[in-house]
């Protein structure tokens, strides 16, 4: 009897041995797509990331660019009413009060009035050679 126990309990030991590793098999082969699956989530997720980070790269940049673009254009601005500032007070032999580089600045720093209304334009008339004050666009 003690023979058939030890045959008995080799059986078992390598039964279960065979178990185990048929079932680490098993479970290897079957986790194969889905560790697949995994990992080309992983790549796609990276991939996406980085057309992210891209694509904040590019607004940032285009912003930049705007404001430098739009900084440009005040100026510009600003030397296009100063040249006829003073094209106007020169031709129209000082009857403009109202078209002057101070008024410049005075009319460009201040805020709209509270009712929302457009900040006002002073401009001399193409038809009139007397002093215009609050034409409004």
């Amino acid at each position: 009897m003690e023979i058939s126990f030890l045959w008995l309990g080799i059986g078992a030991v390598a039964t279960f041995g065979a178990g185990l590793l048929l079932g680490l098999l098993l479970g290897r082969t079957r986790q194969g797509p889905a560790r697949r699956e995994a990992e080309e989530l992983k790549a796609a997720l990276r991939q996406h990331q980085e057309e992210s980070r891209q694509y904040r790269d590019h607004v940032a940049r285009h912003f930049t660019q705007t404001a430098d673009l739009l900084q440009a254009l005040t100026a510009d601005y600003r030397a296009v009413y100063e040249h006829l500032a003073a094209g106007a007070q020169t031709l129209c032999n000082g009857q403009i009060k109202a078209l002057t580089p101070e008024a410049l600045r005075e009319h460009l720093l201040t805020a709209p009035s509270e009712e929302g209304a457009q900040a006002e334009v002073l401009a001399p008339s193409p038809y009139h050679h007397h002093s215009r004050k609050d034409h409004r666009l």
